[in-house]
């Protein structure tokens, strides 16, 4: 992760990915996906060579009901 944000019960996450390949590489929110995640996008779904791109995530927090 390169960025990440709190605020209330959500959590922003920001990830670099950098394609070191010599062929292009199809990205995938799925990729991403973490437990509590509601919401993802990328910034490219194909990255060439030497490309770099992003992916944004919004995390639920999990509440304490105790």
């Amino acid at each position: 992760p390169v960025q990440i944000f709190s605020g209330g019960v959500f959590q922003g996450i920001v990830y670099a990915v950098k394609n070191t390949a010599n062929t292009p590489a199809n990205l995938s929110t799925k990729a991403f996906y973490q437990r509590s995640m509601v919401a993802g996008a990328l910034s490219h779904k194909v990255l060439k060579k030497g490309e770099v791109g992003y992916f944004y995530g919004v995390i639920q927090s999990e509440q304490d009901n105790s």
